[in-house]
């Protein structure tokens, strides 16, 4: 098969945790990668147009110096390649030798190359003179698919070493620096569809179902259909619907369901096929997570319904949605105050039809996105977790979706930061499609604000429906 080649060029900083007199920036938090076009960077600049560093201060001893930390490769086909460019900068005034650059383990599918391939990096020794530059290339290889694990795509993982030397005085120092490298090798001729269900459930039954792991060697995946089996005559609904890349599965009855994820790109790759993922939905009641000094915010909606006698025999009950808006949010302004509202504008605004958006760093195991949990419940409560907020205000809302006739609810809401109690609100009244603006965070200030409306009470706005769905 012809190789496809993805080169994406970046420089690498890093100084001197090798070297005395140099500070550490082994990180890849601003490093990001795309196939065939710049990504930008939060200066604004181009990735492709990022300053490489010509000159620095001469440091107390000699360095060498890249940036970025672990190196995240596109998914890849199978027997293609995808590679990314390292440029490695001597500070030394003598330049620095390199003793050894390996790929560990040997039989991972990375290689260290020479882009014009005059000469092998990882087999000969080789110097970066001293002020310039060395231009290499990380490569990514797989040679079969990355295998699933509990329906998430195990990436393949290595370590690129680099051993070098430089003079301190008569001395001749050694230091090593290690890149973390990780791909996801994909099958070239289909769309592998994985599913990632996740059971939060009471009466009536769910279950919520991911598929954003689905994965085309053509590019994004675009389209998605969601099919459920179970026991016969079992009520199913899909919400928002049954073909979103995330959607929660509701039933009426208890037992084995069988869930199938149909996926597609704009270009029309077939499908591989996909064994049903089994779930069983046996009523387990879900209970919120306990407070956790390890999630910076933790927001927690209870609500009661008077006019709901018989909550607990499965039948519909109030619909009541819990709210975290970040600050970009955007929409229409329909309280008039002169700003966006920002209610269920998708990804800012995390809620049940949003339940898992992607914000902040876009990185494998980042921790500054928030999870939804408890939407399937039906008198609550509804919880959000967010690990490590960002340095930015976030608004609390609480919307009376639908009331099926029971009348109105009582709702509260209880704050965390770090696992600690910081807003217990009282009881508030609301009717359907009334939109309480509860509270605003700021962050990293760590300090919570209750939202109030005309005359110091608190801000309601009524008949407040989802202008997406208008």
């Amino acid at each position: 098969m012809e190789r496809t080649l993805v080169a994406i060029w970046t420089s690498l900083l890093l100084l001197g945790a090798f070297a005395p007199g140099c500070n550490s920036g082994h990180s890849g938090a601003d490093t990001h990668f795309e196939s065939d076009v710049a990504s930008e960077s939060p200066d604004g600049k181009s990735q492709m147009d990022q300053d490489i560093p010509t000159t620095v201060e001469p440091p107390a001893a000699g360095c060498l110096t890249f940036s970025g930390g672990p190196l995240y490769f596109l998914p890849t086909p199978v027997e293609a390649e995808n590679s990314i460019g390292l440029t490695l900068t001597s500070c030394d005034f003598d330049g620095n030798r390199i003793v050894g650059a390996k790929i560990l383990p040997a039989d991972a599918p990375f290689a260290l190359e020479d882009p014009a391939g005059d000469w092998d990096p990882e087999s000969e020794e080789w110097v970066v003179p001293a002020w310039q530059q060395k231009q290499l290339q990380v490569v990514f290889r797989p040679t079969e698919p990355s295998p699933i694990v509990n329906g998430a795509v195990e990436p393949f993982t290595a370590t690129l070493h680099l051993e070098y030397h430089f003079e301190n005085g008569s001395q001749d120092v050694i230091e090593s620096a290690d890149i973390v490298l990780s791909g996801q090798g994909v099958r070239s001729d289909c769309i592998t569809a994985i599913v990632t269900p996740t059971k939060q459930v009471t009466s009536p039954l769910a279950v919520r179902l991911d598929g954003l792991s689905s994965i085309s060697p053509a590019g994004p995946v675009t389209g998605f259909q969601w099919t459920v089996t179970g026991p016969s005559g079992a009520t199913q609904v899909f919400h928002p619907s049954a073909t979103t890349a995330t959607a929660v599965f509701a039933t009426d009855t208890a037992g084995p369901y069988e869930v199938t994820l149909d996926v597609a790109d704009e270009s029309g790759t077939p499908q591989c096929g996909t064994a049903p993922v089994k779930v069983a939905l046996d009523g387990v009641k879900f209970e919120p997570s306990p407070p956790d000094a390890t999630v910076g915010l933790e927001v927690l909606l209870h609500w009661r319904t008077p006019g709901d006698w018989h909550y607990e025999d499965g039948e519909l009950v109030s619909n009541v949605d819990l709210h975290l808006v970040h600050d970009w949010a955007g929409g229409p302004d329909l309280d008039d105050d002169g700003l966006p509202d920002g209610w269920f504008d998708t990804p800012y605004d995390c809620w049940a039809g949003n339940p898992g958006p992607h914000w902040g760093v876009n990185e494998p195991g980042s921790t500054d996105d928030p999870d939804f949990f408890g939407d399937e419940v039906p008198q609550g409560p509804e919880q959000i977790l967010l690990p490590k907020p960002e340095d930015l205000p976030y608004r609390i809302g609480v919307h009376y979706r639908d009331d099926h006739g029971l009348g109105p609810v009582f709702a509260r809401i209880i704050v965390y930061f770090h696992g600690e109690i910081v807003m217990d609100s009282p009881e508030l009244l609301l009717w359907e499609l009334d939109l309480w603006e509860v509270a605003t965070v700021h962050w990293p200030e760590q300090t919570v604000t209750p939202v109030t409306g005309e005359g110091g009470d608190s801000k309601i706005l009524n008949d407040y429906s989802n202008p997406y769905e208008q």
